[in-house]
Parts: structure tokens; C-alpha cells; sequence
């Protein structure tokens, strides 16, 4: 097949070379090469790429392309030319995106910190500064570190709770789950790895309750080591609405082809359904293994979730 489909993002403020802001293609149907002006040979366009205001794109027969930049679209079609720095030149007319104005902003601030993986690490610990660790409750403090998504609301089903700690080993991590003001633990299980899957459904867990759950551990040499109290609830029903709710079906059609699924996850991140939001980065990718723009989101993902070291791992070898 000669024709592809691929779905990128926007950069709004990041720069390539001094004084030049980028352009990003959201989307690119058949073939669009970018010519630098310093070559005749283009440069076939390629999912997250970031383009300086410099040089221009061209789109083969039957190819369409549709750019974004400094928040607005500029759609290409099939033999058409484009020089690049005719888009510094274009003003914004106001300021009336709406809801598509906050999606392309959310998609661009989330791929401008994938850049590099120096560049994820400054955005993590901004971000992580910012909201006092997972959820705001103190990170910093716990022995055992967890991971933001593995909190708040989850639609229930089958989760996997992970932790990390890079102190001696342990002969075995003991999870608990409790209900928020009872002592007495719903669940108590002892694992050697660190994580454990449980099928939330099977519990006594009441919907729209805080419950908690924690890991806590004994290295051979005395010392303990546990991770925060983590909360969490179900709420199942709120998850259903939100994702088959007239709200979202219509916002997903003001979006173009390609972009709907983005709209789902900047939703349910937005909504602080944080968990769902994984489990469908994780899906989408084992669907779309090289696509890079779900990589770049989710890698900048897991950096808001302080899961810093398997963001660049997800973003090693694409820049």
C-alpha cells in the first residue's frame, strides 16, 4: 500500500534553532517530503516530527497534510507547496479555539517534553514539584515509591500494582488494602516481586469509597521500608458515562480523523482517571508499536506519574 495514515502532534514553544519556533504535523496522508532550502532532496515527514520555520513541505499527488502551529491548523493538499516561514507571518485572529484550542494545547505541551530524554527529566521534576509528589500526598517521604496512575478513580477489573526500591533486597513485599478509617485490612497478601495483580471486582470494595493500599517491606538487615498510602476508589459508573456520554462523542467530532483517541486520554486525565488513561496508552501501543506520537504522550505520561525511568525507556532510539 503507498498510502499511510499517521498521526503527530503540535510543539507550540520549543525551538530548533535560536529565534524559530517549530511546526509540527498533525496528521499526513500519502507522501509529504520536507526540503530544508540547504538540499534539493527531501525528507520524508514522519509521526512527532518538529519542523523549523525554515525551508518548505511539499505534498506528492493524492498526498494531504494538515500542520499546526502557535495553536492553529494549516491544512495541505495533494501538489501543494508550502514555505514555512509564511506561517510566522500569519497573526492569530483572536483567540476563540474553545475546547479544540485546550486539545492541540494539552497534545503540545505533552510531546514538547519528550524532545529528549534531558528534556523529560526537567519536566518531571518541574511537575512533580508542583504537585508535591502522586496525587499531592508526600512522595518524597516514602521509602517504596509508587506511581501516580495507580490512584483516584479506576473503572475496576484486573490492576496492577507496582512499586519501586532501589535499597537491599527484601525477602518479600507484604500489600495490604484497607478501607479509609478502618484498621483492619480488606486484602493482605505477601509477593516477592514488586507488583501484584488484583482483580478489583472480586473484592467487598464499595463503589465511590476511598480505600487505600500500601506495601511495606523488611530488608535482611532490619530495616523498613514501605511505600505511602495510596488512594483509590471505584467508580466504575462514572467511567462508563464519561466514555459513552454525548459530551465526548461530540468533542471527538470536532477533532479531525486520527484524533479522536487523543481526545479519550487528555479526558480521562483530565477527569483524574489516571489508571484508565494508562491501560489505554499501554493497549494503543501494543496496537501501534512504532507509532511515535503515542509513544512521546506516554512518555510524558509516566513522568507526570513520576514513573520517570520507563518514560525514557520508552522514548530511547525515536529521536
Amino acid at each position: 500500500m503507498n498510502r499511510f495514515f499517521f498521526t503527530a502532534t503540535l510543539l507550540l514553544f520549543s525551538t530548533l534553532l535560536i529565534g524559530q519556533d517549530k511546526v509540527t504535523v498533525l496528521t499526513v496522508t500519502g507522501h509529504v517530503n520536507y526540503f530544508s532550502g540547504a538540499s534539493n532532496i527531501g525528507k520524508r515527514v514522519l509521526p512527532g516530527q518538529l519542523l523549523p520555520t525554515i525551508g518548505f513541505l511539499r505534498c506528492e499527488e493524492g498526498a494531504t497534510a494538515m500542520l499546526v502551529f502557535e495553536g492553529q491548523r494549516h491544512p495541505m493538499k495533494s501538489k501543494q507547496e508550502l514555505d514555512l516561514k509564511k506561517l510566522q507571518k500569519q497573526k492569530k485572529k483572536g483567540n476563540r479555539l474553545g475546547y479544540l484550542g485546550r486539545f492541540l494545547n494539552f497534545i503540545g505541551s505533552s510531546v514538547n517534553n519528550t524532545e529528549d530524554n534531558d528534556k523529560l527529566e526537567k519536566h518531571h521534576e518541574r511537575y512533580m514539584t508542583s504537585v508535591g509528589g502522586v496525587r499531592g500526598f508526600a512522595q518524597a517521604e516514602a521509602s517504596i515509591k509508587t506511581f501516580g496512575y495507580l490512584s483516584g478513580p479506576m473503572g475496576g477489573g484486573r490492576v496492577t500494582f507496582r512499586w519501586e526500591q532501589d535499597k537491599q533486597e527484601v525477602p518479600f513485599y507484604q500489600f495490604t488494602i484497607h478501607k479509609e478509617g478502618e484498621k483492619e485490612a480488606l486484602l493482605l497478601a505477601k509477593v516477592r516481586a514488586n507488583e501484584v495483580s488484583i482483580d478489583l471486582d472480586q473484592l467487598s470494595i464499595a463503589a465511590g469509597e476511598v480505600y487505600h493500599w500500601q506495601v511495606s517491606a523488611q530488608t535482611k538487615a532490619g530495616e523498613e521500608l514501605s511505600t505511602v498510602e495510596v488512594p483509590f476508589s471505584l467508580e466504575a459508573e462514572a467511567l462508563a458515562k464519561l466514555l459513552t456520554g454525548n459530551r465526548l462523542q461530540k468533542m471527538k467530532n470536532a477533532v479531525e480523523q486520527g484524533e479522536e483517541e487523543l481526545v479519550v486520554l487528555q479526558q480521562l486525565s483530565e477527569k483524574g482517571f489516571k489508571h484508565a488513561a494508562y491501560s489505554k496508552y499501554k493497549s494503543m501501543l501494543e496496537q501501534e508499536a512504532n507509532n511515535l506520537l503515542i509513544k512521546r504522550l506516554f512518555a510524558s505520561f509516566l513522568a507526570e506519574n513520576d514513573d520517570l525511568e520507563r518514560a525514557k525507556e520508552l522514548l530511547s532510539g525515536i529521536q
